[in-house]
This record gives C-alpha cells, structure tokens and sequence, in this order.
C-alpha cells in the first residue's frame, strides 16, 4: 500500500511539471567560434536541463545528455566532438575538454 502511495505522489508530481509550459527555453548552440561565449553556453545549457528537471550531471542519465549536448554542437565543436564522442563519457567531462579545445587558455 505504502508503495502505491508513492507512486502516485511521483506521478502526481509528474503531472504537475507537465502541465508548466516551457517553450520559451531551448537548447543554445555552440560552434567554438572565437566571439562565442562558452561560459555563457554553459549556463544556458545548465539552465535548459534544469527547466526541464533534468539531473545532467548524473551519471545515469550520461548516455541520453551526451546525445542531446551533441545535438548542439555545430560547425568547429559538432566535427570535434564526432571525432572524440567514443571517448567521453559524462557531460562534465565533455564540457571540461570542449573548454580546452576551444576557449583560450587566458580565458579558461
């Protein structure tokens, strides 16, 4: 009974952060030209998972964050991170090497 209960307070709680609509928000692109701001991307990337109630930095969830991060890469970055996405395996980490990639090390 007291597992029942619980489920539907999560699927009351679900139903909730349906019904909140978030449109207005969606994922910033990033090509690693120089005049981008990645601190700036980062944020917007960041505030995007955390709209949509999304823990991007659990390990659990790396697998489908990764494939979402990378649909947002374009041009320099989205080519960079073709050749090197066997390679990486948390969001953190991808954002840690897209920085040493592609931001000055004065700006880093």
């Amino acid at each position: 009974m007291q597992q029942q209960q619980e489920m539907m307070r999560v699927m009351n709680e679900q139903r909730g952060t349906n019904d909140f609509k978030l449109d207005g928000i969606r994922l910033p692109k990033y090509t690693g030209h120089e005049s981008e701001s990645f601190r700036l991307y980062q944020e917007e990337l960041s505030q995007y998972f955390e709209a949509r109630n999304i823990d991007w930095k659990n390990e659990r969830w790396a697998t489908r964050v990764l494939a979402i991060i990378g649909s947002t890469l374009k041009g320099q970055a989205g080519q960079w991170y073709l050749a090197r996405k066997h390679e990486i395996y948390s969001a953190e980490q991808l954002l840690r090497e897209l920085a040493r990639a592609f931001v000055p090390a004065d700006l880093q």
